[in-house]
């Protein structure tokens, strides 16, 4: 996947994951009085978080390389590029998820 492919992972991917979760979740008839299930909503980023800590191991242990080229090109390394925007996404997730337990779970 080329990094045009993913936008802002700060931004993008929080919006991204929201967007399909709340597409998941509206109403049949399309009402927007649907009330949010936030511990439902918070497990859903657990999961994403699990998934991308699983894909981030082989290339930071060096077990997986990634590269990319432009047309009959030299191929160029970009593992650090994916590990670098994968620890983005990952921080990006964990601090939704941080507001979501401290600020819309209510015990």
């Amino acid at each position: 996947m080329s990094s045009s492919a993913i936008e802002s992972p700060r931004i993008g991917k929080a919006a991204l994951v929201f967007t399909l979760w709340l597409r998941q979740h509206w109403s049949s008839n399309g009402r927007r009085d649907m009330v949010v299930d936030w511990r439902e909503y918070a497990e859903g980023i657990e999961k994403q978080l699990e998934q991308l800590r699983r894909d981030l191991q082989p290339l930071e242990s060096g077990s997986m390389k990634l590269g990319e080229r432009e047309g009959s090109g030299a191929w160029r390394d970009v593992t650090q590029e994916a590990i670098d925007r994968n620890r983005q996404v990952i921080a990006t997730y964990e601090a939704i998820l941080k507001d979501v337990r401290e600020n819309r779970i209510k015990d």
